[in-house]
């Protein structure tokens, strides 16, 4: 099941980004999850797809908030490709799909702890509070999910979501966004599977340039500035 959340502007890529999914993976079902969008028109472009599901008015916390809206709807999915709507696929996945690994970042990147500020740390801990997850020591070196997007198996949804992790793996606006990517970093993590050893397209870091020329091999990331 490929997964993707939606707050609909005209610059939206969504029908391309599905149009895309089927392309390589005709069997799949697309749940799109739509997060209060003012403009709903484009639910016209897959009203006659049967492979495409419109989650409507259940997800308010952006794309982090789609992780438990998903799951909820379909716990039983062998895999969960989580995605922005802004993403356009230029070949299969299903190789990592097929892996028996329970995750995969599609991109990823390497922070320090120490020297983000309270309100970043205290974000953090906020959202792993309460959870079998843990706070990262200071000094240690975080593998951050970019857009938090990527491959999860279903045992791994099910242990986040049993853990209570995913009822606060949420947003509401950007900054907690940016903080959600270094959280699933470090949950997937610690439960064995570090970004940057699980990977489709490696380091953003290092790759940003071809990020943003369209350069990457296994799909496009349109930036789009929401």
């Amino acid at each position: 099941m490929f997964c993707l959340s939606r707050y609909y502007t005209p610059q939206s890529p969504i029908v391309r980004c599905v149009e895309s999914i089927l392309k390589f993976h005709p069997n799949e079902t697309v749940v799109i999850v739509d997060s209060n969008s003012s403009d709903k028109s484009y639910f016209d472009s897959f009203k006659d797809n049967d492979q495409v599901v419109i989650l409507d008015d259940v997800n308010q916390y952006r794309h982090p908030g789609t992780f438990k809206t998903v799951y909820e709807h379909y716990p039983n999915e062998s895999h969960y490709v989580m995605i922005h709507d802004s993403i356009v696929f230029k070949k299969s996945i299903q190789e990592f799909l097929d892996s028996d690994n329970e995750f995969y970042s599609f991109l990823y990147f390497n922070e320090r702890m120490a020297g983000q500020g309270d309100k970043h740390l205290n974000c953090i801990c906020g959202m792993l509070e309460g959870t079998k997850y843990t706070f990262p020591e200071p000094h240690q070196m975080i593998v951050g999910a970019f857009g938090h997007i990527g491959v999860i198996k279903h045992s791994m949804m099910k242990r986040m979501y049993d853990s209570g992790f995913l009822n606060r793996f949420i947003s509401s606006d950007k900054f907690k966004d940016q903080q959600c990517e270094r959280v699933l970093g470090i949950v997937a993590s610690q439960e064995g599977y570090p970004p940057n050893e699980y990977s489709i397209e490696g380091d953003y870091l290092a790759r940003c340039k071809q990020v943003d020329h369209d350069q990457l091999d296994y799909f496009t990331k349109i930036i789009l500035g929401r």
